[in-house]
């Protein structure tokens, strides 16, 4: 008989975790994979070739203020830059919204949405929606917020298998964590779980690493300019190189989860510049996968300098090969704008 998981995932960095273990389901003859992919986690499954489902395929015809509502949002919210449709938009922020007012009622809704923004919403009458529809045997996310939670959460109630897979070392989880099963990065990581509240007992946690990171070791071995060659063929084989990998979110010092605006992050992105220049090195700058292009490719127009470079288009492991880096820098959850 058939099986059917169901993998529901934000974001593109959580996306991509994901991915490998959809491929190796895929290649047992009787299960089936289901992928519900939210914000940002939609354009990499695209990218990936993977047939995906999101909001906007459980919004029905009589969902008339779900839909209006989502319209209103959309006007404000929706980037045509971020690779979402507009119609995803619509439904992602409609239906969610028209989930919290059935369930808070409008005054206490308007009242989470002024405070928290979309961090209020937890839909859980969507995904009673999507596990009547789908009727999955199986239900797999990733430690995202919202959405994920609310399948959990649903899927629990129904008794459907679950699965939460953890993406590094259990600081600050975005979510209650409430799956039957839990994979995780290491050993550190459910201490670190633990200590924070969820108390589980060891048997639910499966240390598996994290599928994103496995094919690193691919990317071990001699220097092969053939990479830089191929990508970047402007850069002379004698330069150095430095490459930014942009982490636009980070928690603060009192565990709030902050995002910097475009103001702050183009604030930097001047600065590496002029590092880059001073020390004669040529700069890669790769967004984070969750983040809009936008910005960075006006950046590096306005620019206008032959030793900057866009480095978004290609998964972040290749650039791990010594063939094109002599230093990497990544933005950390302790660093904060000069």
């Amino acid at each position: 008989m058939l099986k059917k998981v169901l993998f529901v995932t934000y974001g593109g960095g959580h996306a991509r975790m994901c991915i490998p273990v959809i491929k190796q389901l895929e290649a047992e003859s009787d299960i089936k994979c289901e992928i519900i992919a939210l914000t940002q986690g939609g354009p990499i499954m695209q990218s990936e070739g993977y047939n995906y489902l999101g909001f906007k395929d459980f919004l029905r015809d009589e969902d008339n203020d779900a839909r209006a509502i989502g319209e209103k949002l959309a006007k404000q919210f929706h980037n045509p830059e971020s690779g979402i449709s507009y119609k995803e938009t619509v439904a992602y922020l409609g239906l969610s919204y028209w989930d919290m007012v059935q369930r808070v009622g409008e005054e206490e809704a308007e009242k989470q949405w002024q405070k928290l923004g979309r961090q209020a919403f937890n839909p859980l009458l969507v995904f009673e929606r999507v596990m009547e529809e789908l009727k999955p045997n199986m239900v797999v996310v990733t430690n995202s917020p919202r959405g994920e939670r609310a399948a959990v959460e649903v899927a629990n109630k129904h008794s459907i298998t679950t699965l939460c897979m953890v993406d590094q070392f259990g600081i600050n989880p975005l979510h209650t964590i409430s799956a039957q099963h839990i994979a995780v990065l290491c050993e550190h990581t459910i201490e670190n779980l633990q200590a924070q509240g969820v108390e589980r007992p060891r048997e639910v946690f499966h240390i598996t690493g994290n599928p994103a990171f496995d094919n690193i070791y691919d990317f071990r071995g001699d220097i092969d300019l053939a990479f830089r060659k191929q990508h970047f063929p402007s850069i002379p084989v004698e330069k150095k190189t430095v490459l930014w990998a942009e982490m636009h979110a980070y928690f603060n010092d009192n565990k709030e989860l902050y995002i910097r605006t475009d103001n702050e992050i183009i604030n930097v992105l001047d600065g590496l510049a002029e590092a880059a220049k001073k020390s004669d090195m040529h700069l890669l700058i790769r967004p984070h996968p969750s983040q809009p292009r936008g910005l960075y490719h006006n950046w590096i127009k306005n620019r206008n300098q032959s030793f900057i470079h866009y480095a978004g288009e290609i998964p972040l492991h290749p650039y791990l090969k010594p063939l094109i880096l002599s230093q990497v820098t990544a933005q950390q959850s302790w660093w904060k704008p000069c």
